[in-house]
């Protein structure tokens, strides 16, 4: 096989990696943005929407953060 056509096949391999990585990432976001929204959800229906609007952005977070590290705790047990 000639030089030209391995390093072609390379290049070709390797985007397709990338391509693959980059599809892979996006899936894990999506689902990571699930998690916030089915979070959200609950904190909502436990509190209430007009209670929940006080919290501030950073509040959800944390408190967002605090509901997946029980869950995968919840999980590992």
């Amino acid at each position: 096989m000639s030089t030209f056509k391995r390093e072609q096949r390379e290049y070709a391999e390797n985007l397709a990696y990338d391509k693959a990585q980059l599809y892979h990432d996006h899936l894990e976001e999506i689902e990571k943005q699930q998690q916030i929204d089915e979070c959200e959800g609950t904190l909502i229906a436990y509190m209430g929407l007009d209670e929940f609007k006080k919290l501030s952005k950073d509040n959800i977070s944390n408190i967002v953060g605090a509901m997946q590290e029980y869950a995968e705790t919840f999980q590992n047990k």
